[in-house]
């Protein structure tokens, strides 16, 4: 068996810390409130627009650049389908059938119980009994 080479282990161990280390800072970015204001993609039927929603409620939201514009807006093939988009029909939800109980085939009518089995009426608790 081979062993690796001293200096792949040492690229490994560099690699993993990397990427430990990019996932903590990106799930401790994501943990700040934006100072600036979050930037949004809105998918409309002109384009995409890329919005910055406020920090605080009482700032108005900006347009950044006009819709279309590259590398402001974007262009994109669904937005501008929207308008003409054909929907598929609405699933159908089960819906009761009541009015269909009249016309629907009676039940045969009960016939008379059948007859008790031939045995003791509760289960024996003790050995049976030497004859």
């Amino acid at each position: 068996m081979t062993r690796p080479r001293p200096f792949l282990l040492s690229l490994l161990a560099l690699l993993l810390i990397g990427q430990g280390l990019a996932a903590a800072v990106h799930c401790l970015r994501a943990a700040q409130p934006p100072a600036q204001g979050l930037m949004v993609h809105l998918c409309t039927p002109e384009g995409l627009r890329l919005v910055r929603m406020p920090a605080g409620p009482d700032q108005p939201a900006e347009e950044e650049g006009a819709p279309g514009q590259p590398g402001l807006g974007g262009w994109c093939p669904a937005c501008h389908a929207l308008p003409q988009l054909a929907l598929p029909a609405p699933p159908l939800l089960p819906a009761p059938r009541w009015h269909l109980a009249d016309i629907a085939p009676r039940l045969p009518e009960a016939r008379a119980p059948r007859p008790p089995a031939r045995a003791p009426p509760t289960m024996p608790r003790a050995p049976p009994a030497a004859a």
